[in-house]
């Protein structure tokens, strides 16, 4: 098709970008029940566009109408490399028969001729995804220049196995562009195994494929069991029973130990489903055999034992030396950007990656990687849509459960990234049952936990604890202690969304131990990040400051985006909390743009949310509403429960601020059903709202019975801001507290709203016995917080300072401070909403009682 026209053709057919994520997701959908929903099939408009498109090509020739149906996978410009495919033998049947034994000796000759410096060929697992792009039945005769394309090799070895007077021979086809088939026979032998040792060892083969003569080593067993063992495993690999190959290579070199290839399938069997120890085995073994084999195959021993001892950078120099002797090894240079993605180097993995599928734009596993490292980059849109949705529809068309399985787990981390909460928990469930289907107990782990998160997300705490147990007894089974420390970072996850949180501080603990151990940079980095939000609640600030100070600098050496957003916005969390509310802006308003530009809207809620909290203690009422709305969308798109509880009581805080009191108590009212479910320290925050909107309705049991609920809850929470704010709460009332305590203890928290609440009432009690002089010294105080900017009781605060200087005889003084009150005042009611302003105004008209008499001043 004209270039011109396949971009207009592509532009009137391409999704929206605002739907770009549904798109994505309904491919999933479509391949999964092999039908084109409704969605993507062209709309009307499309269909006339698509006609006057057709209309004007014919107008030009219409030469390209008469083309055959579009290729159903992309064509790549060939790599000077080979494809081996699989040896058969000339009589089906006997080819059945031998199918183990023609598996092992095909292995063999591709491994032999990968093994020459300079002679790229194509590896095992991309022949077979090659094979079965084109025919996925298994059943056709491959075309050659349909393989040629797909797998995008220049030649093409077609060996074939012939029997003839009781003798066997190779017979091999060697297929280049352009020229006829070169046919290279091998001298007679008595069993298949001899006949292809005397085939590779002729001159003749040599001289065909450019060798010099006598490079090629079959390294074949001594043992024929061995062979058809190895074989056997090879052919359950191409099916996806993972488990059952591992058992065959275990018994291929059980029957000969000196088997090096097999060996090193082994291992890399055994890591695909998670048995380490197993695979440790495999390599020292494997490595003991192979001293004397050709450099690739030890090279290739050296970077899997690197990468088991967690030193990827070496396992990456390994393979950057195959790359320097055979450019085209496309499986060196796959292998070279896990080990950089490995290493924490996600930039230099994206884009050799991405060079990678320029190259070969069939192989899915470039696909899933290049969409896993983007996804650890942060940027989740463009992993699902461009990279994993076309990873899965390769590896379904290559037949291979493993890889889908693989990807599915990862499209369910993109929908969780996205914000879609319900198609993420949809898809680890998918990956649970594709995992255990090839025998994967690390990945049904993984994926147990993947969906443990989701159900503690949305407030399904025991099926969350269940699945962690689950997965911590795979875990366990396998010996894994990295897998042991997610677990313990997930149930430090799930401890702080019931609200527990020294028992999620020290689950955050034991998992940064171990991965510090293992030098896991980017699961440390988290595990840091988690701990300073564990300090946050506790009331350790200064503990707090220094893990996210840690995890920030961890992240940005990564060049992990999502990491570095989390970590600002906690830190602009912090700056709020200590009042530096400039910091606090410049840090949230710069993690939500971040955000946003990523399309990351778990993380932009969090900023909304942080921002309506920040703009509430300031006292922009209108803000916190505007930001709160917009946040708790974002949350309800995810099913965040605790997001939706969270902003639910700012929102019913910004109403009791302006004493619009009916709103409040709606708003508590609608969290009722969902309220048990919550973390402690929100329905220790729910019930303090209650007992203030009780004792305003003039009900002191009410407010007194709630605030010891409130009391109860959040000293099992742990969480000292909750703790003395319903402390301060109580003393204002009136009930009996120890007030030098409360004193000392917002003092070293450093909550600048609660100390300015404590400095609040330290005024009016020392007003109410006449000491000016101790009013005075905490308006000095609240005055240097309320240098940092507005606060929302910055007017009442004045207001107190002004009759402490008029009771010292001051005027001038206290002139000045009523003036800032009236100002701050203004400024509070000109910030709120118009429907609000009513209200407050009327709050502003009630007699104020005395602390004396139980009730403090409107709040």
């Amino acid at each position: 098709v004209p270039a011109w026209v396949a971009r207009l053709l592509d532009r009137l057919l391409r999704p929206q970008p605002a739907h770009r994520f549904q798109h994505a997701r309904d491919i999933v959908s479509a391949i999964d029940k092999r039908e084109v929903p409704r969605d993507l099939r062209p709309s009307r408009r499309a269909w006339w566009g698509l006609a006057a498109t057709l209309v004007l090509a014919a107008g030009i020739g219409g030469w390209w109408l008469q083309r055959g149906p579009a290729p159903l996978i992309a064509a790549s410009p060939p790599l000077q490399r080979l494809l081996v495919l699989p040896i058969e033998h000339a009589d089906a049947a006997a080819s059945a028969e031998l199918a183990p034994q023609l598996a092992g000796l095909g292995q063999h000759l591709r491994s032999a001729l990968a093994a020459v410096p300079g002679l790229a060929v194509v590896d095992r697992e991309r022949t077979h995804q090659a094979l079965r792009q084109l025919d996925p039945t298994g059943a056709g005769r491959p075309d050659v220049a349909s393989l040629r394309s797909v797998a995008a090799a220049q030649r093409v070895l077609q060996p074939q196995l012939q029997t003839e007077n009781g003798d066997w021979r190779v017979r091999a086809q060697l297929h280049a562009a352009d020229v006829p088939p070169q046919i290279i026979d091998g001298p007679p032998a008595p069993d298949p195994a001899a006949a292809l040792a005397g085939w590779s060892r002729q001159p003749g083969t040599a001289r065909a494929l450019g060798l010099q003569e006598g490079t090629l080593e079959l390294g074949l067993p001594a043992s024929t069991e061995a062979l058809g063992a190895y074989g056997a495993g090879l052919l359950l690999l191409q099916r996806g029973e993972l488990a059952a190959a591992l058992a065959r290579f275990r018994a291929a070199t059980d029957a000969a130990p000196a088997y090096a290839d097999a060996w090193l399938t082994q291992a890399d069997t055994a890591l695909a489903i998670g048995e380490l120890d197993t695979a440790f085995d495999a390599i020292d073994r494997g490595q003991r055999a192979a001293a004397d084999a050709p450099a690739r195959l030890r090279r290739r021993f050296a970077a899997q034992r690197a990468l088991l001892d967690g030193d990827p950078s070496a396992a990456a120099a390994q393979w950057r030396a195959l790359l320097a002797t055979t450019p085209d090894d496309t499986l060196a240079e796959l292998q070279l950007a896990r080990a950089q993605g490995a290493a924490g180097d996600f930039t230099a993995a994206v884009q050799g990656l991405e060079t990678l599928t320029q190259r070969d734009a069939n192989d899915p596993r470039a696909w899933f990687e290049l969409g896993k490292f983007t996804l650890l980059s942060g940027d989740a849109q463009r992993a699902v849509d461009d990279y994993l949705v076309r990873a899965l529809v390769l590896y379904k068309r290559s037949r291979s459960t493993f890889g889908e399985a693989e990807t599915v787990n990862a499209l369910g981390i993109g929908y969780g990234r996205l914000g879609q909460t319900s198609d993420a928990a949809e898809q680890y469930r998918k990956a649970v049952e594709l995992r255990r289907a090839v025998g994967n107990r690390r990945g049904v782990a993984t994926s147990l936990r993947n969906l443990a998160g989701v159900q503690s997300l949305t407030g399904r705490f025991d099926q969350a604890a269940e699945n962690l147990e689950q997965a911590r007894a795979l875990y366990t089974e396998l010996g894994d202690r990295e897998g042991l420390a997610a677990i313990e970072n997930e149930i430090g996850l799930l401890a702080e969304e019931r609200g527990d949180y020294p028992g999620a501080l020290e689950a955050f603990r034991r998992a940064l131990q171990i991965w510090q151990q293992a030098g896991d940079a980017h699961d440390a980095a988290q595990a840091l990040n988690n701990i300073g939000f564990a300090h946050y609640q506790l009331g350790a600030y200064n503990d707090a400051q220094v893990y996210w100070q840690q995890a920030a600098d961890a992240y940005q050496e990564l060049g992990s985006q999502t990491g570095q957003i989390r970590t600002e916005q906690n830190r602009g969390l912090l700056a709020s909390a200590r009042g530096q509310w400039d910091e606090a802006r410049r840090r949230l308003e710069q993690s939500l743009a971040r955000a946003e530009q990523q399309q990351m809207p778990e993380e932009a809620a969090v900023s909304r949310r942080n921002l309506a909290e920040m703009e509430l203690l300031r006292g922009d009422i209108a803000a916190t509403l505007a930001q709160a709305e917009r946040a708790e969308a974002l949350f309800r798109q995810r099913e965040d429960q605790r997001g939706i509880v969270d902003i639910s009581l700012l929102r019913a805080q910004a109403f009791l601020a302006t004493h619009a009191d009916t709103e409040a108590r709606e708003v508590l009212e609608a969290l009722q059903p969902i309220l048990p479910q919550a973390a402690i320290e929100q329905r220790a925050i729910a019930q303090l709202l209650q007992a203030e909107l009780a004792a305003r309705a003039g009900r002191p049991t009410q407010a007194a019975d709630a605030l010891r609920q409130a009391r109860q809850w959040a000293a099992a929470s742990g969480v000292r801001q909750v703790q003395l704010q319903i402390a301060l709460r109580q003393a204002q009332a009136g009930n009996a507290a120890d007030l030098a305590a409360l004193d000392t203890a917002t003092a070293s928290l450093g909550h600048a709203a609660l100390r300015l609440g404590w400095l609040e009432l330290a005024m009016q009690r020392a007003l109410a016995r006449g000491d000016t002089e101790s009013a005075l010294s905490a308006y000095r105080e609240a005055s240097s917080l309320l240098r940092n900017g507005d606060f929302q009781r910055a007017a009442e605060l004045h207001r107190l300072g002004a009759r402490a200087r008029r009771a010292q005889g001051d005027a001038a003084a206290a002139q000045r401070a009523d003036s800032l009150a009236r100002e701050a005042q203004a400024r509070f009611r000109e910030a709120l909403p118009e429907s609000l302003r009513a209200k407050f105004d009327r709050a502003q008209d009630l007699p104020v009682a005395s602390a004396a008499e139980g009730e403090s001043a409107p709040q």
